[in-house]
């Protein structure tokens, strides 16, 4: 039907396809509609984003520095531990040779 030289035919098929991508066009329109509401109509200034960025960035080394604190004292307690079993395993075959 594309290759007719009827001048109706053609416009209709022309018609039809405007009509197409018109349609297709005005719900694309209505999707980026309602896409655009769950969107900030105002974007923050940058100098809040910033700050808010610094913010967080200092909150997370604040959380990784107590994590490593928490962890450091906890092998230091199970080096003294280990420190104190040692002497007393000594103490204890001293006192063994002792009697």
């Amino acid at each position: 039907m594309a290759k007719t030289n009827e001048y109706q035919v053609c416009q209709e098929l022309v018609m039809n396809y405007l009509y197409e991508v018109n349609h297709q066009c005005h719900a694309c329109n209505i999707e980026l509609t309602i896409q655009s509401q769950s969107c900030p109509s105002i974007l923050l200034p940058l100098q809040t984003l910033d700050n808010d960025l610094k913010g967080f960035v200092y909150l997370q080394r604040k959380y990784l520095s107590q994590r490593k604190n928490d962890q450091l004292i906890k092998f230091k307690h199970l080096i003294h531990e280990k420190e104190l079993f040692q002497n007393l395993s000594i103490y204890n075959l001293i006192a063994d040779q002792v009697y």
